[in-house]
């Protein structure tokens, strides 16, 4: 079932989500939905919290793109190596794109669907989005690694959407005309 994705300005997008404790229908059911929904929206990464669901769970498919297809629950980065830089997006920030500097590799640790650990690494594009939706789970989201000048460029959309969270949620205001007011303001 494609379920809401919460927008910049919900507070639930700056909790630390919890972890999970067992591996069992409802959260194989969560991943079935994310990755549902996460392909509605042309999205090549999605975290629980990102759905309303503060656990340490989250999706990436960048198999598109030569990479993989991910679902982790209560993934742990274990070793970061290299640097890349390049532009970021978020299906909870949507309209804005940034430059954001990450590791080239990561190596990681979670649990999969089966309820089995995983480790493994993930490079380039993977690499990036194992880190954005990590971050997710700790209450970061990608416009926190903005230069300061790329953050005051944005500071007057970001406040709108922290404004209107709440009738974007309710269906009172559609995202379209925060996204319209956005290209708009960066001359996009």
């Amino acid at each position: 079932m494609i379920k809401t994705i919460k927008i910049c300005g919900d507070p639930i997008l700056r909790q630390t989500s919890d972890p999970v404790e067992k591996v069992d229908g409802y959260v194989r059911n969560l991943v079935a939905d994310m990755f549902e929904t996460m392909v509605r929206d042309r999205g090549v990464g999605l975290a629980a919290v990102q759905v309303g669901v503060p656990l340490r769970v989250f999706i990436v498919d960048t198999s598109a793109y030569g990479g993989s297809r991910l679902a982790l629950i209560n993934p742990t980065i274990t070793r970061r190596d290299g640097t890349q830089l390049g532009d970021e997006g978020c299906l909870s920030v949507p309209g804005l794109v940034g430059q954001v500097e990450r590791a080239y590799t990561v190596g990681f640790e979670a649990t999969g669907l089966d309820g089995e650990p995983i480790a493994a690494e993930a490079s380039e594009l993977t690499a990036r989005a194992v880190q954005h939706e990590n971050d997710h789970l700790n209450g970061i989201l990608f416009i926190d690694h903005l230069t300061p000048d790329r953050r005051q460029a944005i500071s007057r959309q970001l406040k709108r959407f922290k404004k209107n969270w709440k009738r974007i949620e309710r269906g009172e205001l559609g995202v379209e005309s925060i996204v319209q007011d956005l290209d708009q303001g960066l001359g996009l």
